[in-house]
């Protein structure tokens, strides 16, 4: 009977295991998850948190506009002006490479420190990408 016993625990143990190591991946799936550019076979690209089960998806989603002055700028998906709703569904076919962004990019610096344009702020003379901020809501990252 002992041998039961043990045989249940041992048992018991993997289960908990297991469990703990699924839970720890989907919470490092769900809020771990790095800055992400997705380049498509359009040209286009987004920045933002993927998943990729059980399709491609970008959640919080940014893209590059080129304002009326002619510089780049980056634009939350959801405030352009079809007013989209929700995250962007990718088909894969259409993506050329997804990369993860590094911590210091300037288009992560952009979207952490995001001024939103009610909250415009004067330019003082230098051009970071906090301080150039665009009516459309555009944040220029040059």
């Amino acid at each position: 009977m002992p041998k039961k016993s043990s045989s249940k625990i041992v048992w018991i143990s993997i289960s908990l295991l297991i469990a703990v190591g699924i839970i720890a991946c989907v919470a490092l799936h769900f809020f771990f998850r790095p800055y992400m550019a997705v380049y498509l076979t359009t040209g286009d690209i987004y920045f933002g948190k993927t998943s990729t089960f059980p399709c491609v998806e970008v959640e919080d989603a940014w893209f590059l506009q080129r304002a009326q002055d002619g510089n780049l700028g980056l634009q939350r998906f959801a405030e352009a002006v079809w007013e989209p709703a929700g995250d962007i569904k990718i088909n894969k076919d259409q993506i050329v490479f997804i990369a993860k962004l590094s911590d210091t990019s300037p288009i992560i610096q952009a979207i952490e420190g995001k001024v939103f344009p009610q909250q415009q702020v004067q330019q003082s003379g230098t051009n970071t990408e906090q301080e150039n901020v665009i009516d459309s809501g555009v944040i220029n990252v040059e």
